[in-house]
């Protein structure tokens, strides 16, 4: 038996002439009925599209735009708020579930498991290669089967700060930024109360975790983790300088727009907050009229710990469409409609225009390439954020629990030796190796 191990280290619109959704059309000829071929117009059901509501304006736009162009007149649709990070924890029941969904790519696993994926058709998986790259499709693949259409190359975070606060200069290192802030009386913010960024920091120095597959990718087979190590040690005790350090906001809630009013001159955040931080940092004129813009970005600093300096590491990911079979059921015609609107929310247009609308990186090449793009300071801070980040494959569930004693003992100060960090370290490692976590 044969296993495969992970190392945690678009589309134009197409027409199909589809039968189904509970429909079928006839003609009549000298009383005699024949079966006529049926066009979109003879389809007749209703499609649940989910995703975040932030987004829900422009995916329903876009949605109706499809329908319109392609004359599915008898297509109705109805949007779901559902969290990218949350679609296999917050639908339990999948045949009631949505069509079409968002999802980030850390999720693939459990969806596949819950049998909430339906395999790309190779045509589209083809063309996303084309398009996309491969690193970009292979988000979206458990083994060899394509499940997933990436839409966004962002999912991570990168640093966030006011260059009236905090200058461009001074973003190099920790050690810069909480100077920098102590002299404006504001602060560094930092989640650490997150997996998602506890769990990367605590990888700056190494430690990872390596996945294996079962021979035929159907779940995990083993998890091995290294977090109980000096490399995993050393990350533990840089996010214990930093929380212990009283120019950093750490705890729930801490992440807002870097600005005196909210007394944040640098925050670590994602591209998905990036209209409303630039929007909070516009520079107007007395007429109203916006001028410039205070708002930077850029990599995560370095920390130096006993003697040795690296870049605080990150996770990254991908967001992607899924389409969920259990709701059509032996409906093959509302399916293939279900890929084809999946597959065109991953065309070039849309994701040229989910660009101008929420600054989402994109996979698309061509997109990619896009003056507006390579120009954009998120995009750019991502990307040079990228070389120290950790890829979102198959994250093994127990990662989002992990941390949760070792940081509550880094607040709460009862974790502060090196031996008691290696304890709490032990059981962080157990717990990310933990096949069965939920």
């Amino acid at each position: 038996m044969k296993s495969t191990k992970i190392v945690v280290s678009l589309l134009g619109v197409v027409v199909l002439a589809l039968s189904g959704c509970g429909t079928t059309s006839s003609s009549s000829q000298g009383g005699t009925s024949t079966s006529a071929a049926p066009t979109n117009a003879d389809l007749k059901c209703t499609l649940t599209i989910a995703g975040p509501q932030s987004q829900a304006w422009y995916i329903q736009n876009c949605v109706q735009d499809f329908l319109t162009a392609n004359k599915y007149d008898n297509v109705k649709f109805k949007m779901m708020a559902l969290g990218e990070d949350k679609a296999d924890t917050d639908i339990t029941d999948w045949t009631t579930g949505p069509d079409v969904y968002a999802f980030a790519s850390d999720k693939l696993m459990n969806l596949k498991k819950a049998g909430a994926l339906s395999t790309v058709p190779s045509t589209y998986a083809t063309k996303m290669t084309t398009d996309m790259g491969e690193t970009s499709v292979s988000a979206g693949k458990i083994g060899d089967t394509q499940l997933g259409y990436p839409y966004a190359g962002d999912n991570g975070y990168f640093l966030y700060y006011n260059t009236d606060l905090v200058p461009a200069n001074q973003t190099d290192t920790f050690e810069h930024i909480v100077a920098a802030c102590a002299s404006k009386g504001v602060k560094f913010a930092y989640p650490f109360n997150t997996a998602f960024y506890s769990m990367g920091e605590l990888m700056t120095w190494g430690a990872n975790y390596t996945v294996t597959l079962k021979s035929d990718a159907s779940g995990i087979a083993s998890i091995k983790g290294t977090f109980n190590t000096d490399k995993g040690l050393k990350a533990a005790k840089a996010m214990k300088q930093m929380m212990d350090n009283p120019n950093v906001s750490y705890k729930s809630g801490c992440q807002a727009a870097p600005t005196s009013a909210n007394k944040i001159g640098a925050v670590v955040d994602g591209s998905w907050s990036a209209a409303s931080y630039t929007s909070a940092l516009d520079v107007k004129d007395a007429d109203g009229k916006v001028t410039g813009n205070k708002l930077g970005a850029c990599k995560l600093p370095t920390i130096t710990v006993d003697g040795e300096t690296k870049n605080i590491a990150s996770y990254l990911g991908y967001k992607e469409y899924g389409v969920n079979p259990l709701v059509s059921g032996t409906d093959t015609a509302r399916l293939a409609l279900d890929h084809a609107l999946a597959n065109y929310l991953v065309s070039e247009s849309v994701q040229s225009g989910r660009f101008d609308a929420f600054q989402t990186a994109p996979t698309n090449k061509t997109v990619a390439a896009l003056d507006k793009v390579k120009n954009n300071i998120c995009v750019n801070a991502i990307n040079e954020q990228a070389k120290y980040a950790i890829p979102q494959t198959v994250v093994p569930a127990g990662v989002w629990k992990a941390p949760d004693s070792l940081y509550a003992g880094l607040d709460d100060k009862s974790i502060s030796t090196d031996a008691q960090i290696t304890t709490a370290l032990v059981a962080l490692n157990t717990k990310v190796e933990d096949i069965n976590a939920k």
